[in-house]
């Protein structure tokens, strides 16, 4: 299943929207927008699906940024006795900052935004912080939101309290270290041949390396092996295709660079935790239900 595109329409006195939403379920249908997401929420159980990567709702406080067109589905139960959920949503575009957005002081919020492509997790005292920040936005007068807003994602993008959440196959984007020419043009050749068998001399070639000095370098820019980094890509793009059931497993694995069934669902398995079936009937267990955000 392909996700659903959604668009926003922006009130005339707010350059970017923000809610706040009560009561489970609260959202449920798999969709992306051109808008980047700040998504914070508290109450309830269930699960939320990023790109290709689950995540738990276990009722404690959970937030979220993700960057524009990035899949995601939101799914909450509801039990008795449970606690209410509560979520404060942004939805906002680059453009709303103006000539401002460019000013070396925004570089930090900049890379942030970039970097949400993959979906930022936050966690630990930053956390706590935004709890706080972002249910209080929700109150704001519009002047003083567009403010709290800028130091919302700044605190954010000055801590190192967050994670990645969907894989660098899946979304096909980089974070800072891969900037340089030599590392795109790795992970160009990468995402054009990722379906055919890939030899470490290969793509050495690519950047005039030995094979030695190839793997090193690799390993010191990206923190993992060459083909450790192949896995993750074939993989990401079967869980798209799997997402997408156009195809059965055997032909995914096929069209990921797999001609060993038994290696993909090894591999499939040490990355997602569970077989490739399994992570299927997860998906559609999240999204069958069409409620919008």
């Amino acid at each position: 299943m392909k996700p659903a595109l959604r668009s926003f329409s922006f009130h005339p006195e707010r350059s970017f929207l923000v809610r706040k939403d009560t009561g489970a379920p609260v959202y449920s249908m798999w969709h992306q927008h051109a808008e980047i997401e700040l998504f914070l929420t508290r109450g309830g159980q269930g699960g939320m699906m990023i790109g290709d990567h689950e995540l738990p709702i276990d009722g404690s406080c959970q937030m979220l940024v993700l960057g524009a067109n990035l899949p995601h589905t939101m799914s909450y139960g509801n039990r008795p006795n449970e606690k209410e959920v509560e979520a404060v949503v942004v939805h906002l575009s680059p453009p709303v900052f103006g000539a401002f957005y460019e000013l070396p002081e925004m570089a930090a919020i900049r890379n942030l935004l970039k970097n949400a492509e993959r979906g930022i997790y936050i966690k630990g005292e930053t956390l706590g912080v935004m709890e706080k920040e972002m249910f209080a936005l929700v109150e704001d007068e519009p002047s003083q939101s567009i403010l709290r807003l800028l130091q919302i994602l700044l605190t954010i993008a000055n801590s190192q309290d967050y994670e990645y959440v969907a894989s660098q196959g899946y979304t096909t984007t980089h974070s800072r270290e891969t900037d340089s020419s030599r590392m795109n043009k790795i992970y160009t050749f990468v995402l054009e041949n990722y379906h055919r068998d890939i030899s470490v001399q290969e793509v050495a070639d690519i950047i005039h390396f030995a094979k030695g000095s190839f793997c090193r370098y690799f390993k010191q820019r990206t923190g993992k092996t060459f083909m450790d980094f192949l896995i993750e890509v074939r993989i990401g793009n079967a869980c798209k295709l799997l997402m997408e059931n156009e195809m059965n497993i055997n032909e995914i694995a096929y069209a990921c660079g797999y001609n060993n069934i038994s290696n993909f669902f090894h591999q499939f398995k040490a990355l997602k935790g569970c077989s490739p079936s399994r992570y299927q009937k997860n998906y559609f267990g999240y999204t069958h239900n069409d409620d919008s955000e």
